[in-house]
Order: C-alpha cells, then sequence, then structure tokens
C-alpha cells in the first residue's frame, strides 16, 4: 500500500517503482521497532513524543544528506558534484570581463589621447593561441597509405580492426581541429564572417576550454 499507492501513484518510471517497492519491503519491518535500529551509522528512527522533540530532532540532522543515507555507494554523488562545479565555473567564466582592469584603463587612457592601443585584444590572443597549436598540430594522415599499411598488418586482425577505427577517429578529429584553428585566424583577420560555431570555439580557447565542436567529434 504505501509503496504503490501512497508514494508508487506519483512516481511515473517503471525502474524507479521497482526501486521504491524493493526499499519498502526491505525497510519496512518489525526489526524498525527496535531500540539500536539505524538506517546506516548516524540515522535513527527516534523514538519521541512530543513536537518539540521531534522538531529538534529534524534540526539537528545535517543539510546535506550522504548518499549512503539512502543505501547508495558514497562515490554515487561524484559525478553529479563534478557537474555542478564545471557549471558554476562555466557560469563564472561566462560573467568575467574580457579584458583586465588594466587593459580598460588603457583603453580609455587611448581613446583621451586618440593614440593607438599598445596591449594585446582578446582576438589578438586568440589568434596567437590557434597559431601556436596549428603548428604544433601533426601532419594529416594519408587516406591512401593507411589503408595498405593496415592491409600489411592482416585486415582481419581484431587489433588491426580496432586501430583502424581509432584511426580514422584521430583522423576526423585532427581534420577538424585544424579547419577550426584555420577559420578563426580567418575569422579574426576578417576574412570570413564569424558563427555561432566559431564564436564558441573563440570563448572556449579563449577560456583555456576545449571547444564544444572539438567535444562532439571526439564522442562520435
Amino acid at each position: 500500500m504505501l509503496s504503490e499507492i501512497q508514494f508508487g501513484g506519483r512516481i511515473t518510471d517503471p525502474e524507479d517503482m521497482v526501486i521504491m517497492v524493493t526499499l519498502t519491503r526491505h525497510m519496512f519491518k518489525e526489526y524498525m521497532f527496535q531500540q539500536d535500529f539505524e538506517l546506516i551509522p548516524g540515522y535513527i528512527i527516534p523514538h519521541l513524543s512530543t513536537v518539540n522533540q521531534f522538531l529538534g530532532f529534524v534540526n539537528s540532522l545535517p543539510t546535506h544528506e550522504s548518499p549512503e543515507s539512502i543505501h547508495l555507494h558514497p562515490n554515487a554523488e561524484i559525478a553529479y558534484l563534478t557537474q555542478v562545479s564545471e557549471n558554476m565555473m562555466a557560469n563564472i567564466l561566462a560573467t568575467a570581463p574580457p579584458d583586465t582592469i588594466e587593459d580598460i584603463d588603457e583603453a580609455v587612457d587611448v581613446y583621451e589621447a586618440d593614440a593607438p592601443a599598445t596591449g594585446p585584444t582578446k582576438e589578438m590572443q586568440i589568434r596567437e593561441l590557434c597559431t601556436s597549436m596549428l603548428s604544433r598540430l601533426p601532419p594529416l594522415y594519408n587516406p591512401f597509405t593507411i589503408p595498405e599499411r593496415l592491409r600489411a598488418l592482416g585486415n582481419l586482425k581484431p587489433s588491426v580492426i580496432f586501430l583502424r577505427q581509432e584511426v580514422q577517429r584521430i583522423s576526423k578529429l585532427l581534420d577538424i581541429t585544424q579547419s577550426v584553428l584555420k577559420d578563426l585566424v580567418d575569422a579574426i583577420d576578417g576574412k570570413i564572417i564569424v558563427n555561432e560555431g566559431l564564436r564558441e570555439a573563440m570563448d572556449s580557447i579563449y577560456f583555456a576550454k576545449v571547444p564544444p565542436i572539438w567535444h562532439r567529434v571526439r564522442v562520435d
């Protein structure tokens, strides 16, 4: 009644329903009423009688519950906390000004003095980073020589099949990496128009992050 009607009536996912039924069958038993019963160490069922006692007990509970309190592994929240931290850092970086205070002060002085700016702008820094990465990229794979080398190793061997797949993925990643970096340089030089994808890549490189388009190619 508790698992399938009172609580289960609000559950729409079948797998969540299985978990709910399993937990109630495991927990709702006679041993719950023993004095030394604990859900986990530190989590007990209070044997109290007044409202103030219950309020005091509730207020004494930790504000952040451990995954162990619902019988999960302590590492269960690592992925969640990692995602929260990454989102928080991304939001902080997104609100950062494009230039430092010194650069802003210099820009004001230059505007007032009607003199050319001397400090590197955001675009200049990104262009320098793109040029540096382009100079360090390995050359693209030759699509004609790779099949010959793999054929010499034996096309049907599992290790060679795996190697072929990895070579194809790395070749695709190198190709898109080189293409994006060249497009960024051309966009900064005014040769092409900056689209949304290039804007994301530009901001990511400026904040020392991997551009989303590279992530997508890596996962595919």
